[in-house]
């Protein structure tokens, strides 16, 4: 009976992105991220759709006609949210697929361009706080 291999682990590791200083991360069939309001763990989230999906995450940029006029700056706004292009300070870095990137590197299409096939889904919680008045 021939032995099967088992597919390497995919492996993220962020540095200075956000509120992350330094964080690696082997992931498994099922990764869960637990940790204090603000710690990051949404930029982790995010960070990994990007270094994972960046072509297809830019696809969907263009297709909806949003244009950065190559500016990684509009770019982490548009992605992360609006104030967030101050990531791109501190020298962040990402390294996927054993691949170290500067983050500003991650907001330009990677070869071949025409390559957008999302390989990750993730849902990110939301939370609603409502105030009830009575």
């Amino acid at each position: 009976m021939p032995i099967k291999k088992r597919k390497k682990r995919a492996s993220i590791r962020l540095e200075n992105v956000g509120p992350i200083s330094e964080a690696k991360v082997d992931l498994g069939d099922l990764t869960v991220l637990v940790g204090p309001q603000a710690s990051g763990k949404s930029v982790f989230l995010q960070t990994l759709k990007l270094a994972a999906d960046r072509n297809h995450v830019l696809g969907v940029f263009e297709q909806q006609n949003v244009v950065f006029n190559g500016d990684p700056a509009a770019v982490i706004n548009g992605f992360y949210g609006r104030g967030m292009a101050g990531m791109l300070n501190g020298s962040p870095h990402v390294t996927w697929e054993g691949q170290r990137y500067e983050l500003q590197a991650l907001t330009k299409f990677k070869k071949p361009k025409s390559s957008q096939i999302e390989r990750l889904f993730y849902i990110p919680a939301q939370r609603v706080v409502r105030q009830h008045t009575h």
